[in-house]
């Protein structure tokens, strides 16, 4: 059987410069600049950081009192949308209240 001429023509030679692409853009998530243009230090954030402060102060002075205020304060930071920070300040504050009413009366 004899190649036709189109088919000769179909086969293209290769060219190094096809594989010259970006691949990674499949793989990456997609940025909305407006939504983070506008994230900032809001109310959520900085009541989460004071909760965070409170709970770290709690570790060393009054664990009782500064603990059980860094807890209320981080669920409240946690409920207006500080997930991280509230969390964290949640954990702490919960850390030093442990150590507090479970630990140090057997000590």
């Amino acid at each position: 059987m004899e190649q036709q001429q189109d088919d000769v023509n179909s086969f293209k030679k290769f060219d190094e410069r096809s594989l010259i692409e970006e691949t990674a853009a499949e793989i990456t998530p997609d940025i909305f600049w407006e939504k983070a243009a506008d994230d900032g230090i809001g109310r959520s954030n900085i009541l989460g950081y004071t909760a965070l402060a409170m709970a770290i102060l709690s570790l060393f002075f009054m664990p009782g009192l500064m603990g059980i205020a860094g807890a209320v304060f981080s669920v409240i930071a946690i409920a207006r949308g500080a997930h991280t920070i509230g969390g964290w300040a949640l954990s702490v504050a919960l850390l030093s209240l442990g150590w507090r009413f479970l630990i140090v009366p057997f000590i």
